[in-house]
């Protein structure tokens, strides 16, 4: 069984602050998570079975995406009885999960799924962006490892072609299909429809960290045990060199709990703070048919929307408008743009590309900020340029050819927004003639600063 519980916590993570909690939007600062919040009532034996649903929403707030019935439940399994399963043997389950970065984890949770279009980057998104707002949070230089443990109570599924179903729809959604645009079809139904969910509850343990540039894997695993899964006596099959525990930094755990009477989301430092949850084994005895909460579906029988659609015509719009819905979606990953500092040839060097803490001739000064690797909407490269002959590296954002004097293009180093956006701050140009040194940098250093003097605005990156 292909699940994606793990997406729910570490997106959560994602967005913490670097060097402190960040404080949790209000629908989320609650000493418990808020029942299932839709706008229709759920079917009181199948659930959200047959329901539309946004694969890219916060899978933390199942209203953000579960959305509204498609399939008429009730005719369907009026004249289909046989086709529709509910199956009331419970299990229970305990996996782990680990990704160097956000993009490579949410990548792995749908390396098996087809959702009809390229949702890899864009699964879950909305439980990154919408729940924080440090977009550096997620960048690269941020590890994650996570621990799930479900309870499943039942589960429900349809057995039924694509074609059999169309014959099914909700009179509101065929109303809807037949009368709306396909954007406001995905913006009211969602991407996709559910057609196998689990029902039950779950608890995630969630650790976002920053283990460094080698050896990340066993380092993060490591802090991931000491760290949090000791502390609830669980993970004892977890095998990891704890003893590479010590060499991780900036720290953060999540505990997202569905379903039972202890539901909650709590969000701690794992080195300075207890949390409230504490055992799995009392939590999982309050879990019943009642609090039961939607913990697990079957991504690879996720239904594309716009299969639903008998109409040619229809059913391509919504195919373009669930693609350009989950690319507006897509995870945008920040990477730090490096500064290092050769001495003897005062010559400041701005690169995307880690070249180690020190290599003999350079010496690494820190993170000037955070910059795109490829280019976003609203961004423009930044080409960086060499003078041999002055040994002076140049970062620019007018292209000036493959060469211009004595300065030859050597590529473009990362993507900057031309124009500011939220959360984003001034990257200066400042140069040093009788030095022939250029720099770039987020302090504002005046005007003139000794020899140095300032050029410019290059764009604006996250700091």
């Amino acid at each position: 069984m292909k699940n994606f519980i793990y997406v729910i916590g570490v997106c959560s993570l994602l967005f913490s602050c670097n060097s402190e909690l960040e404080t949790l939007p209000e629908a989320f600062n609650t000493e418990g998570t808020a029942p299932l919040v839709t706008r229709v009532a759920a079917h009181p034996k199948y659930g959200v079975l047959g329901w539309g649903y946004d694969v890219t929403g916060n899978y933390m707030n199942h209203g953000k995406g579960v959305t509204l019935p498609v399939i008429d439940i009730d005719r369907f399994e009026a004249e289909n009885f046989d086709r529709i399963v509910l199956d009331s043997s419970t299990s229970q389950e305990t996996e782990y999960y680990y990704g160097t970065t956000a993009e490579e984890y949410l990548k792995r949770v749908g390396d098996n799924v087809d959702t009809g279009v390229d949702a890899k980057k864009a699964l879950f998104s909305l439980t990154i962006t919408g729940n924080y707002q440090k977009n550096t949070s997620y960048s690269s230089e941020y590890s994650f490892a996570g621990c799930d443990h479900y309870y499943s109570l039942k589960r429900c599924y349809i057995r039924a072609a694509v074609e059999r179903l169309q014959n099914y729809l909700s009179d509101t959604f065929r109303e809807d299909l037949a009368e709306l645009p396909a954007e406001d079809i995905v913006d009211f139904y969602g991407t996709h429809v559910l057609a196998d969910i689990r029902m039950g509850g779950r608890v995630s343990f969630l650790y976002k960290t920053y283990a460094g540039k080698e050896n990340v894997e066993a380092i993060t695993k490591a802090g991931f045990k000491v760290n949090v899964l000791n502390l609830f006596s669980i993970g004892n099959e977890y095998q990891v060199n704890t003893s590479l525990a010590v060499n991780n930094s900036r720290q953060l755990a999540t505990i997202n709990v569905t379903g039972g009477t202890d539901a909650m989301l709590e969000t701690f430092d794992p080195i300075k703070e207890q949390p409230r949850f504490s055992s799995v084994a009392d939590w999982q005895r309050t879990v019943n048919a009642d609090n039961a909460g939607l913990i697990d579906v079957e991504l690879p029988r996720l239904i594309p929307i716009y299969e639903l659609a008998a109409d040619p015509t229809v059913k391509a719009a919504l195919k373009e408008a669930v693609a350009d819905y989950i690319e507006s979606k897509r995870l945008k990953q920040l990477f730090p743009l490096y500064e290092y500092f050769r001495a003897n040839k005062m010559d400041h060097y701005a690169t995307s590309v880690w070249q180690g803490l020190a290599n003999g001739l350079w010496e690494y000064q820190g993170v000037i900020g955070y910059v795109y690797l490829g280019p976003e909407p609203g961004t423009i490269p930044l080409y960086l340029y060499y003078n041999k002959k002055c040994v002076n590296h140049y970062c620019t954002p007018v292209y000036q050819g493959e060469k211009k004097g004595d300065y030859v293009l050597e590529g473009i180093t990362a993507y900057i927004y031309e124009k500011q956006e939220p959360g984003t701050v001034p990257l200066y140009m400042y140069y040093n003639g009788p030095r022939c040194d250029h720099y770039v940098t987020i302090v504002w250093q005046g005007n003139k600063k000794g020899d140095y003097v300032y050029e410019g605005n290059a764009g604006y990156v996250y700091p």
